[in-house]
């Protein structure tokens, strides 16, 4: 049952209080002043489930008593209020700020039974209403925790972990992106298909380990290279995009030779992984405009065939599409 304060500096009506609130079951601790409520309250450690409290006791009134309390009961705890018939005037306006009934003195019992239900039952509801507060926030934090896991998840799927570059699923969903736009915003770009030549000997002659280091340092490269609006990819195994937005086909076919002369300097602090032969890169280049828009699977098929080209050529070469082609 409840844990009930009373506040009552007449002994015999304290006690009459106790004892009847005790024969419903409830559990009373009793306090002569406002003083010594205080004490309880505070430093007791009590979570008290309704507070009965005579206005009148002495020396600290219980007008003071429940102001100071307040910051502790709050709206969690109840307060009644009983007092005499000349306070009561003053009763009603303590009832506003911090009590829920008044009764007024000689206190009928049956009448103090009903008003302790009422405050318990209001108790009740707040503690179903904090309950309802606790369980709507931990489905807050839960949905943020399983959003985050989402977002998470959406950027692994989309990032190829040997490089830490966005994947061949990020391309695609760029380039849908971009060829969108070309038509909407009568906007252009560009894409190389860059191909690593004769990556096969790293693996080969060294170890796949080596393969693995080669491919890293090669997207470092790329990607501390790269201009701002530039967007390299891992497409596969040793081929990477390069996208250049609102490039036309000749700034594209600049910028992609600009790659390939970084990679193929002798200077390259690779340390020695391509031992004296350095690394090269072949790529085709490819561009999107207004008045030649092109599918996203069309578009890296040609630029794939013109890297391809270019390597049985010879390699670390660039090759731009043929504007007639």
């Amino acid at each position: 049952m409840a844990h009930i304060l009373i506040v009552e500096d007449e002994p015999d009506l304290a006690e009459l209080f106790r004892k009847h609130l005790a024969g419903q079951g409830h559990t009373c601790d009793l306090a002569s002043d406002g003083q010594e409520g205080r004490t309880r309250v505070f430093q007791a450690g009590q979570d008290y489930d309704l507070v009965l409290c005579d206005l009148e006791v002495r020396p600290m009134g219980g007008r003071a008593f429940l102001e100071l309390v307040h910051p502790v009961l709050k709206d969690r705890t109840p307060v009644l209020v009983v007092s005499a018939w000349p306070d009561l005037v003053e009763a009603l306006a303590v009832a506003r700020r911090w009590a829920f009934l008044v009764l007024d003195k000689p206190v009928d019992l049956q009448e103090l039974q009903d008003a302790v239900e009422r405050g318990l039952e209001q108790r009740g509801l707040y503690q179903r209403l904090l309950e309802f507060e606790d369980r709507v926030e931990q489905l807050v934090r839960r949905d943020e925790v399983l959003l985050e896991r989402s977002r998470t998840l959406f950027n692994e799927v989309r990032v190829d972990p040997m490089t830490q570059l966005p994947n061949r699923r990020r391309l695609e969903e760029d380039l849908d992106v971009l060829c969108a736009n070309v038509g909407r915003y009568r906007t252009c770009f560009a894409l190389a298909f860059c191909d690593l030549d004769d990556f096969r000997r790293f693996n080969n002659e060294q170890s796949y380990g080596t393969g693995d280091a080669v491919l890293r340092a090669v997207a470092q490269r790329l990607r501390e290279t790269s201009r701002r609006g530039d967007a390299v990819y891992r497409y596969g195994g040793d081929e990477f995009v390069i996208v250049f937005a609102h490039q036309d086909l000749e700034e594209a076919v600049q910028a992609a030779d600009r790659f390939r002369g970084d990679l193929d300097a002798r200077d390259l602090d690779l340390g020695e992984l391509f031992g004296s032969t350095g690394v090269t890169i072949s790529g085709g280049v490819v561009a999107v405009t207004p008045e030649d828009p092109r599918p996203v699977v069309e578009l890296l098929d040609e630029a794939s065939r013109l890297c391809k080209e270019a390597k049985a050529a010879g390699g670390n070469d660039i090759r731009p599409r043929n504007r007639d082609s």
